[in-house]
């Protein structure tokens, strides 16, 4: 099975073994308990190499929500998070943005942090309805939705449907949302690296 390394299963508790993967297959933990058959696929941030595959839905959240800011507050942009919009207050719905980066005090870019949350419909949380909100409350020049692709599609295979992947599913939203007047930019792992490196975006 190759080399190995001993972690704890994050759902029984057991070891887990690491088997490293032939070819570009990505490398997997693997329950040694047969009862459970837990297992979890090798994944790293490509920003700073922390090992986040065991890691939970909302910690990979966090974790990226934190690189981002890092990424403008290093561009000398002003952060606010989470900042509330003001009519969605008390309503027990989603209301409060991740990141609004200011430059010179004027809004510049809204962005949501999204790990596998609901993309398409009406309903209050989606991708599409936090987007509109966010259109209809500040009609910002950029609204850019992050999903750490890599990570989501080794994870939530249940949720592509018909697509490949998660990039080719938000391109393809993209193109849809944007023939209805909303105009969002998706970023994945790769973008991220590309802006801390400097490299123009395709």
């Amino acid at each position: 099975m190759g080399e190995t390394d001993v972690k704890k299963c994050p759902k029984c508790g057991g070891e887990m073994i690491y088997v490293r993967a032939q070819g570009k297959a990505p490398s997997e933990y693997i329950c040694n308990d047969e009862d459970c058959g837990t297992n979890v696929i090798e994944y790293s941030c490509v920003i700073c190499g922390q090992e986040l595959g065991f890691k939970k839905k909302d910690e990979v959240h966090e974790h990226y929500l934190n690189e981002l800011i890092t990424l403008f507050q290093e561009r000398g942009y002003k952060i606010i998070t989470e900042g509330g919009i003001p009519e969605y207050r008390g309503k027990g719905e989603w209301g409060k943005p991740d990141i609004f980066v200011l430059n010179s005090l004027m809004v510049e870019k809204i962005i949501e942090v999204s790990v596998c949350d609901l993309k398409e419909g009406s309903a209050p949380n989606t991708m599409e309805s936090k987007c509109r909100k966010i259109k209809a409350s500040y009609d910002p020049p950029e609204i850019i939705v992050f999903e750490p692709t890599r990570y989501t599609t080794q994870n939530y295979t249940k949720s592509l449907g018909k697509y490949a992947n998660y990039d080719e599913y938000n391109a393809d939203l993209c193109r849809k949302w944007g023939n209805q007047g909303l105009t969002v930019t998706f970023w994945n792992e790769l973008d991220l690296e590309k802006e801390r490196k400097g490299v123009v975006r395709d």
